[in-house]
């Protein structure tokens, strides 16, 4: 039991690497390793001055290394985000998000406009003129808005088929095909900025590190219709996480619908979660009363011992 133990986290491990991250023997240094960097020092402690860095800034895609452009600053780039040290400000205050919204928005302000009224309880108008509406503007607000995405520099918009608002800082995308709660998603900045501004492979290569951790995961599910009537279809929606929030791919998902009349359906589900963590399943209901409940249990397996198991349920209504 034990060896076969060991070697399902080995191939874990192996497979799923990339989606972790270490901390160091050292307290202010961690190892990201889904791309093979190391944050450190002030750079880390901005990392992690967020709930949710994962969903803020994402994972680094270089080290640490010298401005190109600016002499005696040192910067780092992650997914969503560019940190910019500089060694003549206060301690503490030395490392900055860089204004990576203004810098794309600059190049390219086209889109269309968002289709709704800026006349509701749920915009806010801000000093500059742009309002911030509904889902972004609950984002902002719970993430701290003007410290990390600073002011709106433009309307919502429709661009490329999403709805989008660009910030000082970051730009914001609704993507509809996520799970409720985590449909503001924050565009990868800092990818585009390094392919733009900087576009040095070697800056990219990852860097080494002895450390192994264990990947963890997350199970979500979320119901299309809490309330159905018998006859109708149900849909599900199956996110798969490790314990840092990024996505995996690749997993296999279990199903199990307990009926009112403690009939058992185990659903295993075709194809596995796509590059966002997601997969979806669709079933028709049949046979059940009027305000009786359906329950569910999902699990998603990486490998017999790791998985993770989310619970849900919905009635069935006139």
């Amino acid at each position: 039991m034990i060896k076969r133990l060991a070697a399902s986290l080995l191939v874990a491990f192996v497979l799923l690497t990339g989606l972790s991250r270490v901390s160091a023997q050292q307290s202010d240094s961690e190892y990201f390793p889904r791309y093979g960097h190391w944050v450190s020092g002030e750079f880390l402690l901005l990392y992690h001055s967020v709930d949710d860095p994962a969903r803020i800034f994402g994972d680094p895609i270089t080290g640490v290394f010298a401005d190109p452009i600016r002499p005696g600053i040192q910067m780092q780039y992650f997914e969503r985000a560019r940190m910019d040290f500089d060694p003549t400000r206060a301690i503490g205050h030395r490392v900055t998000l860089a204004n990576l919204g203004e810098f794309v928005y600059g190049e390219n302000q086209a889109g269309d406009p968002p289709g709704f009224s800026n006349a509701s309880n749920l915009c806010r108008q801000f000093e500059n003129g742009f309002y911030v509406c509904f889902a972004f503007l609950q984002f902002y607000d719970s993430s701290q808005g003007p410290v990390y995405f600073g002011q709106p520099i433009s309307d919502a918009k429709y661009l490329e088929g999403r709805m989008v608002q660009y910030f000082e800082r970051a730009r914001m995308e609704w993507r509809t095909e996520m799970p409720v709660g985590q449909r503001v998603v924050l565009t990868e900045l800092g990818q585009i900025d390094f392919d733009r501004r900087v576009g040095d492979p070697s800056l990219r290569i990852a860097e080494k590190s002895n450390a192994i951790t264990l990947i963890q995961p997350k199970t979500y599910v979320f119901t299309a219709r809490p309330l159905i009537a018998d006859g109708q279809h149900q849909k599900l929606f199956i996110l798969v996480t490790d314990q840092y929030n990024h996505p995996i791919p690749g997993v296999q998902v279990l199903v199990r619908l307990e009926f009112p009349d403690k009939h058992v359906e185990n659903r295993r589900l075709n194809g596995q979660t796509d590059a966002d963590g997601l997969i979806h399943d669709q079933f028709v209901v049949q046979g059940v009363e009027p305000n009786k409940v359906v329950k569910v249990t999902v699990e998603g397996y990486l490998s017999a011992e790791l998985k993770g198991t989310a619970n849900t349920w919905f009635r069935v209504w006139w």
